[in-house]
């Protein structure tokens, strides 16, 4: 007898008889958006501060001893960029220059006054350079100071070459001219002079700050005790 056939293999199914295959969006292959890295290229982006880093003023001078620390002098306005655990925080000055300044050395910087003027040029900047000069000589020849007025030119040329501060400015115009509200007034009209950005927003920013006191006159030759107290009485006190 012979053995029984074998079953049939089943057939494959078809294809046209099911539904097409549908892939959920968030499987399906997209490709990327930006273009494949070039040879040599870092594989990380280079750090990006903070689009709106925080002012911060150094309330004492330091001098730095290392290639990542930063030199800054009491008084300036830095961007705190990043502050570390270590006690150093990564700063940037107006110029750009950026590095490491002890955390300590920190504290919160007034908000920024108003911006710059622009920069002028040509028959504009000739004439406002003339009329400053022409203020100072009038100036300086009711003083007694004629001779003088070499220093204004010294002034402006240290300041613009970086040996001279904003307020070192306006505190060397003060002196000049017996008058600080009247050097601020200058600071004002010569910061649109100045070419570099950084000091022009410095030295206008010197210009906007309230005029000091005056200092305290002498006491005359002739004037008792009581009269130097009762003038130093009515005197307005110094602002702190």
């Amino acid at each position: 007898v012979a053995p029984p056939a074998a079953p049939e293999p089943p057939a494959a199914p078809s294809l046209a008889a099911h539904e097409p295959l549908v892939v959920p969006p968030e499987l399906q292959y997209k490709p990327a958006a930006t273009a494949p890295p070039q040879p040599g290229a870092p594989l990380v982006a280079p750090y990006a501060p903070p689009a709106d880093p925080v002012r911060k003023r150094l309330v004492a001078g330091f001098r730095s001893a290392e290639a990542w620390q930063m030199t800054v002098a009491e008084g300036d306005v830095v961007e705190a960029l990043t502050t570390h655990d270590d006690g150093w925080t990564e700063c940037r000055k107006r110029d750009g220059t950026a590095g490491m300044v002890p955390t300590t050395y920190l504290a919160d910087a007034p908000p920024p006054g108003p911006a710059p003027p622009p920069l002028l040029a040509g028959a504009a900047a000739a004439e406002l350079q003339r009329d400053a000069v022409k203020t100072v000589r009038a100036r300086l020849e009711a003083l007694g100071r004629s001779e003088r007025l070499a220093e204004l030119v010294n002034g402006t040329r240290d300041y613009a070459a970086g040996a001279l501060s904003a307020s070192g400015l306006r505190n060397a115009l003060a002196d000049l001219l017996q008058d600080d509200a009247e050097a601020a007034d200058l600071c004002g009209k010569f910061s649109k002079l100045v070419t570099d950005d950084a000091k022009r927003a410095a030295l206008f920013e010197e210009s906007t700050k309230p005029p000091s006191a005056p200092p305290p006159a002498p006491p005359k030759a002739d004037d008792d005790f009581f009269a130097a107290v009762a003038r130093d009485t009515a005197a307005p006190a110094a602002p702190l």
